[in-house]
């Protein structure tokens, strides 16, 4: 089995002088340190120089919506589940990310063991059922899927 990895960066290219280009980049930060240490050898081999957003970087605290700093002006971008961007007021969303390199969360569910099975049975098959689909879809998810 091969494995594939997916690196989602967002480059903006900015024309230069004979055809070099200034690349601004926003990484995670499992790729920043990488990127850092490949700039100078990358800036020779191909004439464009990296810009890389760290201190400008802002990564939202535990409880803290993306889309909130973006509100809060301090932040110009985010990248968050729509259905966690939707809610928030005083922010433009301008679209999924490609499909070769978005993520799609899928959500399950399950009766905890001390829960009243029955109830809750019955709360999960509504999550699925076509009448729960029209307001699941309006907060920016896909209907859930019965589990077979």
């Amino acid at each position: 089995m091969k494995l594939k990895v997916f690196l989602s960066l967002v480059l903006s290219l900015v024309a230069g002088i004979a055809g070099a280009a200034d690349v601004r980049v926003l990484s995670s930060n499992a790729m920043r340190e990488v990127l850092l240490e490949i700039a100078p050898a990358f800036e020779k081999a191909s004439g464009h120089k990296l810009a890389i957003p760290r201190e400008k970087y802002v990564q939202a605290k535990p409880g803290i919506q993306t889309g909130e700093l973006v509100a809060r002006g301090e932040a110009e971008i985010c990248f968050q589940q729509l259905s966690e961007l939707l809610p928030v007021k005083g922010i433009e969303y301008l679209g999924p990310l490609s499909a070769d390199v978005g993520h799609v969360t899928v959500f399950a569910g399950g009766i905890h063991a001390a829960a009243e099975p029955q109830a809750a049975r019955a709360l999960m098959q509504y999550l699925a059922s076509p009448a729960a689909a029209p307001v699941l879809r309006a907060k920016g998810m896909e209907p859930a899927q019965a589990a077979r």
